[in-house]
């Protein structure tokens, strides 16, 4: 298993203050801002965790773009604040206060937008003619998975006497989430070498002010890929037997653990299918929302599949009771985690997640290429 990371990795960069110097926010006509990246992940897990909020990733890029109210009702791009020098890796936010006169006096929208790498995406370049509700942003790379990018935004009029303007910007993107077990080495006997969770018709941009995803690929899209061909195979049940414990995260036996993150679909088909090494597909489960319906892929939303409920390879180290798990406790196998099966559910279900502190021990994977 690649080095676990994303959504359980949280940075330790402070960023200097940035070297003007700052104006009392009581001067008149200043402008205060604050932008702090916010999430709802919480882990029980002790892989490289921090703070109550959950962890946020380190922050390459950071800006405010203001848009002022034109007077029609429409808001074009009026400036760029950024904020990256600000930003304190500690509390999660950045803060700068900008002197008098820096805004005239007006309505405001003003976009919080957050880049973990820089070459990522490719930001709209704004013009005094960029109306608001068309700022968005393109994967600079359309490919597997997308990368996480984090936008937010507040509508706030700018006074003479100046302003405080606070925007909490959060993932524009869905995380997806696979947790699976029995995962048979051969189908009609031939060997099984890729598992593979595919949608249809992938997104390339995102709506920064709506986080819609647009720009359709036209084309099925493997969203998670696992090579199993170096796998250990579990003779007596011809399944793989998995990766086994990776990084101090502890699953079943003979299970697959992987996510990433996609950019936003609405209706989107979504399968799961297993293929030889040429790439061929030897079987293929259809995959549905807890309501038997199509699966939408909505900004900061957890698509999950498979329970994981345990981060840990000893009982008693977490918030579960020994008393409460189904066996002994012997330490060795993960009791409580229920991953989905792939010999006995004909159907695969994913579970929509809107608050992603139901899953306590998310973690995302390091992309890979595994193409044949």
């Amino acid at each position: 298993m690649k080095k676990i990371i994303f959504m359980i990795a949280a940075c330790g960069l402070l960023m200097a203050s940035c070297s003007q110097p700052e104006r009392s926010s009581d001067e008149k006509g200043t402008v205060t801002f604050k932008v702090s990246a916010v999430n709802s992940i919480k882990t029980r897990g002790d892989i490289n965790t921090s703070g109550d909020d959950g962890p946020i990733p380190t922050f390459a890029g950071m800006k405010v773009y203001a848009f002022l109210n034109s007077g029609s009702g429409d808001y074009l791009y009026n400036q760029t604040i950024d904020m990256l020098n600000d930003y304190n890796a500690e509390t999660y936010s950045a803060v700068r206060i900008l002197a008098d006169d820096t805004f005239p006096a007006g309505d405001y929208k003003f976009l919080g937008v957050g880049l973990v790498a820089i070459d990522d995406y490719t930001i709209q370049p704004p013009t005094a003619t960029t109306n608001f509700n068309d700022f968005s942003a393109t994967l600079t790379t359309p490919s597997n998975p997308a990368n996480v990018i984090f936008a937010g935004n507040v509508t706030q009029a700018v006074l003479a006497t100046g302003a405080s303007i606070e925007i909490d910007i959060s993932r524009q993107v869905a995380g997806i989430f696979i947790y699976l077990t029995d995962v048979p080495t051969q189908i009609g006997g031939k060997d099984v070498a890729y598992l593979r969770l595919n949608i249809t018709d992938a997104n390339t941009a995102v709506n920064l002010t709506t986080g819609a995803g647009s720009v359709p690929t036209g084309a099925a899209y493997s969203v998670i890929s696992i090579s199993l061909a170096s796998q250990a195979v579990d003779a007596a049940n011809n399944v793989y037997a998995g990766p086994g414990d990776s990084e101090g995260l502890d699953i079943v036996p003979n299970s697959q653990i992987q996510s990433a993150y996609a950019l936003p679909i609405g209706n989107v088909t979504m399968t799961m299918v297993l293929q030889d090494e040429f790439g061929t597909t030897l079987k293929t489960w259809n995959v549905q929302d807890s309501d038997g319906g199509t699966v939408n892929l909505e900004p900061n939303v957890l698509l999950a599949i498979g329970v994981k409920n345990r981060a840990d390879s000893e009982f008693g180290d977490d918030n579960t009771n020994d008393a409460d798990t189904d066996d002994d406790d012997t330490g060795t196998v993960n009791e409580d985690d229920k991953p989905t099966s792939l010999l006995t559910d004909e159907t695969i279900t994913v579970n929509v997640l809107r608050n992603w502190t139901d899953v306590q021990d998310l973690t995302l994977e390091e992309p890979t290429s595994q193409n044949p």
